[in-house]
């Protein structure tokens, strides 16, 4: 499982995910997901593992998504909330925003997300 684990370590890097995000995300208490990042997994149980695995994109019977993919699809989930949100409130003051201006904008926040170090995109 020692190979598993080390995948799941350079997985969380690539998608630029803080720990306190994926035992936030997981569910799983923070010394466990520390063990299962090393590798000493010989105590922790299975279902843990896959918790953790399945908040990195690493599904059980499913395929892996590109760790590039995932970080898009999070940025664009992020991006559309907060264009609902600049939506409501702009509406709530009668100032309505064009689809164009608000289409810019969620562009716009998907490129800094995904440029930035990833606090920011995987924080909820």
């Amino acid at each position: 499982m020692t190979v598993a684990v080390f995948d799941l370590n350079s997985r969380r890097k690539a998608l630029k995910m803080p720990v306190d995000i994926l035992v936030k995300r997981s569910g799983v208490p923070r010394p466990t997901v520390f063990r299962i990042l090393r590798g000493n997994t010989d105590k922790v149980r299975f279902g843990y593992v896959q918790r953790v695995a399945e908040v990195l994109g690493l599904g059980f019977g499913q395929p892996a998504l590109d760790p590039e993919e995932l970080r898009r699809q999070e940025a664009k989930r992020k991006a559309r909330l907060l264009r609902r949100l600049t939506q409501g409130t702009m509406g709530l003051e009668a100032q309505a925003v064009s689809d164009e201006v608000l289409s810019e904008l969620e562009e716009m926040t998907i490129a800094k997300l995904l440029a930035g170090k990833g606090r920011k995109l995987w924080s909820d």
